[in-house]
């Protein structure tokens, strides 16, 4: 068999002890370690693990500013198509920082798996919309919004 010191923090697969897994359920901030102990016939071993907690995520768009796009022309397009407010895109980074450590804090890309999971969204989408399939913020209008990751 096998245990957790704190499972709060860390979870282990009960019956084989093939795993050990955080869940998302974990409390915030640094875990620290936490010691699994593993049983199997008659020997036992401590296996120590470092936790790190989620301190911040960071969303840096490659522009801060959309712009409206003058004299745009789409090929084939006519009439209010032809006339509608065109507004510059941006690419998104998105950034997660994890500490726990006295090492500090260590920062890790997640800008693919916010994109993949539908996880960026703005305060407004009639100023600025997430165009998730081209990895991009598209702006709409005239207006000022915020991007965030949920």
């Amino acid at each position: 068999g096998c245990s957790s010191s704190n499972s709060s923090v860390v979870q282990v697969a009960s019956g084989n002890c093939s795993f050990a897994f955080v869940d998302g359920s974990e409390p915030l901030g640094p875990g620290g370690r936490v010691d699994v102990e593993l049983q199997y016939g008659g020997f036992s071993s401590r296996v120590g693990m470092l936790v790190h907690g989620l301190v911040q995520v960071q969303v840096q768009p490659e522009l801060t500013t959309l712009r409206r796009v003058s004299f745009w022309y789409t090929p084939g397009s006519s009439g209010a198509d032809a006339d509608a407010e065109r507004f510059q895109s941006s690419g998104v980074q998105v950034t997660a920082s994890f500490g726990g450590t006295a090492a500090g804090l260590a920062t890790v890309d997640v800008t693919q798996r916010a994109w993949r999971q539908g996880l960026l969204q703005t305060s407004d989408s009639q100023v600025a919309a997430v165009a998730a399939t081209v990895q991009r913020v598209q702006g709409v209008s005239a207006g000022s919004t915020q991007l965030r990751v949920l």
